[in-house]
């Protein structure tokens, strides 16, 4: 979910600064929570490292938030956004159609 969100996001930076005639950054910094589950894991620093070998980004850091960090204006945001996705019944992205549904059978 971690690499899907941030390269969506990262698709959507480009564009808009690719219209103002502007180009990625050369670096990328990434602040998340630290937990294996959602991004101190092998999964993203391998993402990380396909966007640094495609030459996407020269350099990539991440800053982890210490242990037990639940009174910072950050978490807050966590938890409203956690809460509102959970009550999504599907998650698409915008570009996604929302007028007819594809069924497929076996």
């Amino acid at each position: 979910m971690q690499m899907t969100l941030l390269s969506h996001t990262l698709d959507k930076v480009a564009a808009g600064l690719s219209k103002r005639g502007r180009d990625l950054p050369v670096n990328l910094v990434i602040q998340a929570d630290n937990t294996c589950r959602e991004t101190r894991n092998q999964f993203l620093f391998q993402w990380a490292a396909v966007l640094l070998l495609r030459g996407i980004f020269r350099s990539i850091t991440f800053h982890f938030l210490p242990v037990g960090h639940t009174h910072l204006d950050l978490d807050q945001r966590f938890s409203i956004i956690a809460t509102a996705l959970s009550r999504q019944k599907v998650l698409e992205t915008p570009e996604a159609p929302h007028a007819t549904k594809k069924t497929y059978s076996t």
